[in-house]
């Protein structure tokens, strides 16, 4: 159904987010054909970005664990109801907001540049 797309782009792009602390994380998928976008294939996606954070988080405590003193560290744990997912379809003009570098306020509905550009977590 979906296909992981992984260039080199989309992996230069995660490492500079990574290196600017950016805590966003995101995988970029490909239907397999034409195939009209449907709840399935949203909770397809859902699937493999659970996998993506998990393999993560398991590198990020593989390398915690290699010092003594974390060696009991639990292994982590990312989970969520995916039964209770719903796949909710965009406008135009919601698509258009999400991409859109003109939005500056965070709390504007799909301003995600907004988010990028001034984050609501603030770095110190």
């Amino acid at each position: 159904m979906l296909k992981v797309v992984e260039k080199e782009s989309t992996a230069s792009l995660r490492k500079r987010m990574d290196s600017a602390g950016c805590v966003f994380k995101f995988v970029v998928l490909s239907p397999e054909s034409e195939i009209e976008a449907a709840e399935s294939m949203h909770r397809h996606a859902l699937i493999e970005l659970h996998e993506l954070l998990m393999i993560e988080a398991m590198e990020w405590h593989e390398n915690l664990t290699k010092d003594p003193k974390y060696k009991d560290h639990p292994e982590p744990l990312i989970s969520w109801d995916l039964d209770n997912a719903i796949a909710t379809p965009l406008s135009r003009d919601e698509v258009r907001n999400l991409t859109s570098t003109d939005k500056t306020d965070i709390f504007e509905r799909l301003a995600l540049y907004a988010c990028f550009v001034n984050p609501p977590y603030h770095s110190v």
